[in-house]
């Protein structure tokens, strides 16, 4: 036997079904965060500063997407961790982040704001735009989703007119990496202050694939700057004291088999 629901009661069930519903699916509030990021972002920094890569990688999501400047996006925690460890070797110094907005709907928070990067001698050489995606685990913020990119302009390069310069060190091959490190760290600092204008159009490579087994250090200068002059000391002398001087030549000629420099102009292909 069918029971039979009145026009009143039917439509009463329906308003309650709609109502209910709608609950469910009503979007979450819209909350500021901007304190909690902030907080996240000061013990990422700390982290950074002592070069604690578990306590950086602590504050990543196991499936964190990270979408870095001039890459290829990276995927998973291990690979953050990696991203971390090769930018130290590197000899990155640290960072600023500072938030400029941080709004969460649930467990889900978007940030937005600006990154400076600095060496570790304190000098500013870049800086930028980022956003984050943060997902809350527990009680704590962890980043999600991670994009950024420099808003310095792309360095210059040379063109049927210009000069470049390349500079080929060849190296006794148990002290390459005592060279990489000195020019890392004692003679790029002198040679940025020495020639500013120079700085965006230099780069330093290693060769890897010599089958003899040297070792070479090639620094580019592309394009080569009008008054730019390679010369060791000339650089260094710019920026320390000569004392210091001497000890980095009698380094740098105990590490160093040969070196040439080789001044030439782009070709149309």
């Amino acid at each position: 036997m069918k029971t039979k629901l009145s026009y009143s009661k039917l439509s009463g069930i329906i308003l309650l079904v709609i109502f209910f519903g709608a609950s469910c699916t009503q979007p979450h509030v819209q909350q500021d965060v901007k304190a909690d990021i902030q907080m996240a972002n000061q013990a990422i920094m700390d982290a950074i500063k002592s070069q604690d890569v578990d306590k950086i990688t602590a504050h990543y999501t196991a499936d964190v997407v990270i979408l870095p400047s001039n890459n290829e996006a990276l995927t998973g925690i291990e690979s953050a961790r990696q991203m971390w460890v090769d930018g130290f070797n590197y000899g990155m110094g640290h960072l600023d982040f500072i938030t400029e907005e941080a709004i969460a709907y649930g467990d889900i928070a978007q940030e937005h704001g600006i990154y400076k990067y600095y060496t570790p001698d304190n000098e500013m050489v870049d800086h930028g735009k980022y956003v984050v995606i943060w997902k809350k685990e527990g009680e704590q913020w962890k980043i999600a989703k991670d994009i950024w990119n420099s808003s310095l302009p792309m360095p210059p390069k040379a063109s049927v007119k210009d000069t470049i310069a390349l500079v080929v060190t060849k190296v006794k091959p148990d002290k390459i990496d005592a060279l990489s490190e000195m020019a890392t760290d004692v003679f790029l600092p002198a040679f940025n202050k020495h020639f500013p204008d120079s700085k965006a159009t230099s780069r330093l490579f290693k060769v890897v694939n010599n089958k003899k087994g040297d070792a070479e250090l090639i620094y580019l200068i592309d394009p080569l700057v009008k008054g730019h002059v390679h010369d060791v000391q000339t650089v260094l002398s710019s920026h320390y004291s000569e004392e210091e001087v001497s000890q980095q030549l009698k380094d740098f000629k105990s590490y160093v088999i040969k070196q040439e420099v080789i001044y030439a102009v782009p070709m149309k292909w």
